[in-house]
Formats: C-alpha cells, structure tokens, sequence
C-alpha cells in the first residue's frame, strides 16, 4: 500500500491537484505527509484502506484547511468512483473465477 503512494502518489496529486483544487507544493507536501502516516498507522494495526482513498483526502483536507476554493464537481466524480470501484471489483473478481473454473484453471 505505500509503496502504491509512493510509485501513484505524484501522479494522483498532479491530477487531483488540478481538477479538485490548485494544490501549492506546501499542501502537496502536508498531504502526502499525511497519507503516509495514516497509512503506516494503518499497517500497524492490521487495518485495510486504500492508500489514494486517503491521499485524496488528505489533499481536500489540506485545502480545506487554507480555505481554498474545492470543485465541488470533482469531489462528486472521486466520490462516485470510490463508491462504484467496490461492487464493480467484487463483480468483476466472481467472473474471472467463474471463467477460470469453468476452464479449469482453478485446481479447486
């Protein structure tokens, strides 16, 4: 998980950082920092979440905090992601398995 923000955590600032809100390198900062440490804490205690969940967060959470003007429209678009990508693995992931048994690739 942080090396996934580590390797994706420029790249989804870059774009968060430009759709959801103007990020200044300073806030960029804060808000990796901060991912970084809620994933650690995460780890710690044997707790799954998504690394970009939070880093997401965190860059709102960052202009919030200076009162920076946030695209409403692009939190909506995250938001419904977030809320689509779970059913749509959990969907996707019983149809590999189902082709896969059906193939027998599966020695189950």
């Amino acid at each position: 998980m942080v090396v996934g923000l580590l390797v994706l955590g420029r790249k989804v600032i870059r774009s968060v950082g430009l759709k959801i809100v103007e990020l200044t390198p300073s806030s960029a900062l804060a808000a990796q920092a901060t991912a970084a440490i809620i994933a650690t804490i995460s780890v710690l205690l044997g707790l799954p979440l998504s690394g970009m969940h939070v880093l997401v967060s965190a860059i709102i959470g960052s202009a919030l905090a200076r009162g920076t003007k946030i695209s409403l429209s692009a939190v909506k678009q995250v938001m419904f992601g977030w809320i689509i990508t779970f059913p749509a693995s959990g969907i996707f992931a019983i149809l590999l398995t189902e082709a896969a048994l059906q193939l027998n690739l599966l020695n189950i």
